[in-house]
């Protein structure tokens, strides 16, 4: 497997996406943007140190036996203890992610959340795997801060009720799903396998390049 990465955080030092390559594995972790932005564990973010422990994780766990949401949910195993120093639940951090492994003639392909892998098939057929869950949630803070600007409103404290209760809809039936410390999420990949002699390329992004 031959891989090329981009990963950019424009001008700033620190960001909240993490990739992970090894040999026969590729994934993009997104740590999702805490409602309330500071510093934990000596990072910028919590979402920037979970998406960084996760990445850090994987190759100490990576196995042809094991699939890539198994190890999601052991890493959060791992790292339950963090639970305690959030004092309500939808302040606990989260990430998506999107990942491929390649196990003899066939690649696996995993998504949790709005990052997406894309199959250039040999064919010239591209296929798109993406969980569309999470997006109608995104859509509602959007247009929170739509409805707030007309109202002559703050915009900010629009965005940030919305996303409190989209947070009640996170990891449940009904509501969207991504990793993290709340509802059984590992059985909610998606999850597609295809013969690798089928396929020419793939691109494993984060929602900011899909948009």
């Amino acid at each position: 497997m031959i891989a090329n990465t981009i990963l950019d955080f424009s001008e700033s030092t620190w960001g909240e996406d993490r990739l992970c390559v090894l040999d026969q594995f590729c994934c993009v972790i997104d740590g999702a943007t805490p409602l309330k932005q500071e510093e934990f564990a000596g990072y910028h973010s919590s979402a920037e140190w979970m998406a960084d422990q996760l990445s850090l994780y994987i190759p100490k766990s990576i196995a042809d036996s094991v699939s890539y949401p198994l190890i999601c949910k052991n890493f959060i195993q791992a790292k339950k203890n963090i639970c305690c120093t959030f004092p309500d639940t939808y302040q606990l951090p989260s990430l998506t992610t999107a990942a491929i492994q390649q196990h003899e003639n066939l690649i696996k392909c995993w998504v949790l959340g709005d990052c997406s892998v894309y199959l250039l098939m040999k064919d010239g057929h591209v296929r798109h795997i993406t969980d569309k869950r999470v997006s109608r949630f995104s859509k509602k803070s959007q247009q929170a801060k739509i409805q707030a600007i007309r109202r002559g409103e703050d915009p900010a404290a629009a965005v940030l009720t919305q996303r409190i209760q989209n947070k009640s809809k996170m990891n449940q039936p009904g509501g969207y799903w991504v990793v993290g410390f709340i509802g059984n999420f590992a059985d909610e990949f998606l999850e597609y396998c295809i013969e690798a002699e089928k396929v020419q390329a793939i691109l494993l992004c984060t929602d900011g390049l899909d948009r």
